[in-house]
């Protein structure tokens, strides 16, 4: 639940999205406005799954994963991150993409593999319209340092524990802790 005011002062959800990582980017942005986000993990929220005007065969295919999981997640990142920390990481995250690209390409799984490339390329094709959305974060909502937001939810993980997340995504399976 949130104030209409600061729903429409954040921006509201960025309709580029459609689905996948809509709300993490708007909680991002209240966080770097200085508003207080809150996890309720006991909360029961009753979402349209499988309804007659929600198909799920359309909404929720792995190729739908995979290109906006993948686009959305870069985009996230290119909006709401400092410029500083940006050039730190985004390197990272997107040969993280491209190695999972491969290795779907190993197993055989074409398309899996070209819809993240698509992902990725997604955001070059579209880096204006990112850019100014990207202003608007940076410039006229930002209060809050990277620093200040990343140590409340970043934990740090050895690189196992990605090679380990990537083999489950690549199965299909749960990780397990």
């Amino acid at each position: 639940m949130i104030r209409s005011s600061i729903y429409k002062e954040l921006g509201m959800f960025d309709e580029s999205y459609f689905i996948f990582m809509e709300e993490t980017d708007f909680c991002w942005r209240a966080h770097l406005r200085g508003y207080r986000v809150v996890f309720a993990p006991k909360a029961i929220v009753w979402h349209a799954y499988r309804t007659p005007l929600k198909e799920s065969s359309h909404y929720y295919t792995q190729h739908m994963v995979r290109f906006l999981g993948c686009r959305n997640y870069i985009t996230t990142l290119l909006k709401n991150v400092s410029t500083g920390d940006l050039v730190k990481i985004l390197p990272f995250h997107i040969l993280s993409w491209i190695c999972l690209s491969l290795l779907f390409l190993l197993q055989g799984k074409f398309i899996d593999s070209v819809l993240i490339v698509k992902g990725i390329f997604w955001n070059l094709l579209h880096m204006g319209k990112i850019i100014s959305k990207r202003d608007f974060v940076q410039k006229k909502l930002r209060r809050v340092s990277d620093r200040v937001i990343f140590s409340k939810f970043m934990i740090r993980r050895s690189m196992h524990f990605y090679f380990k997340k990537a083999c489950c995504y690549l199965k299909n399976t749960p990780l397990r802790s």
